[in-house]
């Protein structure tokens, strides 16, 4: 996966806008830079952790681990469950769960 993609795929497509107006100014300075290069350490480590969350959730764009995220913490609220064991279960099983907690109220 390229850099583009894995910004994309990570919800931090204003970052993809960034990179490009950077290095349009390296180009016009007659410089070639790598735009991994051009990354902020701050966006660096930010990519790094949703990818990292990502890859333990098996999920595959930053959209699903917003849902992941929000229906463990609603779940948690309703059920009681533990958020740390709310937290390993997959995406399908956590809207399952949601499903039947809704079908309740």
């Amino acid at each position: 996966m390229n850099l583009h993609q894995a910004l994309c795929s990570s919800g931090m497509e204003q970052v993809v806008h960034s990179l490009a107006f950077r290095a349009g100014v390296f180009h016009r300075l007659g410089l070639e830079v790598d735009e991994a290069k051009l990354l902020t350490s701050s966006e660096r480590l930010n990519l790094q952790w949703i990818q990292s969350q990502l890859n333990v959730k098996k999920l595959s764009s930053a959209d699903e681990l917003a849902e992941h995220d929000r229906l463990v913490v609603l779940l948690h609220r309703e059920t009681g469950e533990s958020q740390s064991w709310l937290q390993k279960l997959p995406l399908p099983r956590l809207r399952k769960m949601m499903d039947a907690v809704e079908s309740r109220w």
